[in-house]
């Protein structure tokens, strides 16, 4: 039955450079969706984080005032001890929101450079980010080490498919420039979730 399932096009059909470049904006259009998404998640969840931390400090501010309540009721401190206490336990109250507030504020990706990958950093056959990219003679730049393991399967160029040698690729020095200035900038720091 699955004999005669067609596992390739048919010799008729051509696929095009421009095709594959298509194909190549499509999956890398795809790739920058699912990491929006992701992020977007990521800047929820810490926003319910840190929701929850000022509900946690507020009722142990809460439980402290209580307790000196109850000390005042049972006459183990004064009017003007308990007060004093109060006072401390309100001030503590307001420095740790103010604190974590400003943890959370420096920790915000508002605050920082956006965490985007520019697409002239990214290699058009693995979808990452660039370290070391060369320039084919037809003027796309690749990973090295991406393209010299495709090459050692297939001796063309995988966006125009013409014939491409290791010996056709020179490094491109402007683009390494910045991939370096990408790399120092933090991105180390978040790329894991690219």
């Amino acid at each position: 039955m699955w004999d005669s399932v067609v596992l390739v096009p048919a010799p008729a059909t051509k696929i095009s450079p421009k095709d594959l470049e298509t194909f190549s904006a499509f999956v890398l259009k795809c790739k920058k969706a699912k990491f929006a998404v992701r992020d977007r998640e990521r800047l929820r969840r810490q926003g319910d984080l840190r929701a929850e931390l000022e509900e946690t400090l507020e009722a142990q501010k809460q439980r402290e005032l209580d307790r000196v309540s109850a000390q005042l009721d049972r006459k183990e401190l004064g009017q003007i001890e308990a007060s004093e206490r109060g006072q401390e336990i309100l001030e503590s109250f307001d420095r740790k929101v103010s604190e974590l507030r400003a943890v959370f504020i420096a920790a915000d990706p508002a605050n920082h450079k956006p965490r985007e990958i520019p697409d002239h950093l990214v290699d058009m056959i693995t979808f990452e980010p660039m370290h070391d990219p060369v320039t084919s003679k037809n003027g796309h730049s690749y990973e090295r080490a991406t393209i010299y393991e495709h090459l050692k399967r297939s001796p063309t160029d995988p966006l125009t498919r013409d014939p491409l040698t290791v010996n056709d690729l020179r490094p491109n020095f402007g683009l390494r420039a910045a991939c370096e200035e990408f790399w120092e900038s933090g991105a180390s720091e978040w790329i894991v979730d690219w």
